[in-house]
């Protein structure tokens, strides 16, 4: 978590969420140094900006469809591997490709 001028901002609580949003989780920005934390992902999660320490809400964009076993398909297009390929067959090209994936996600508050 960054604040406008990209520095770290620790306090600031995100709410991750696997598909069964039943079992969500709430990590805290600063818990793995500044402006860092980290969550483990047992299926495909998202992640957003809920609040901060104090209780005031925010609002983000959601980073959704992190998948920890095969990769999303934006990841395979950024290294050319659906160059040529139709949506649908790109789609069928990730489910060949097993892996274990992580993400590094930056939130930047813009005021």
């Amino acid at each position: 978590m960054l604040n406008i001028e990209g520095a770290p901002l620790d306090g600031i609580v995100l709410k991750v969420t696997d598909p069964d949003p039943n079992t969500p989780e709430e990590v805290t920005t600063g818990d793995k140094g500044d402006g860092k934390t980290e969550f483990l992902m047992w299926g495909t999660t998202a992640a957003w900006v809920l609040r901060d320490m104090a209780g005031t809400p925010y609002t983000s964009e959601k980073a959704e469809q992190l998948d920890p076993n095969q990769p999303p398909i934006w990841d395979l297009e950024a290294i050319g591997g659906c160059t040529g390929l139709t949506p649908e067959e790109c789609e069928a090209k990730r489910h060949i490709c097993p892996m274990q994936n992580s993400y590094d996600l930056v939130f930047q508050r813009q005021w």
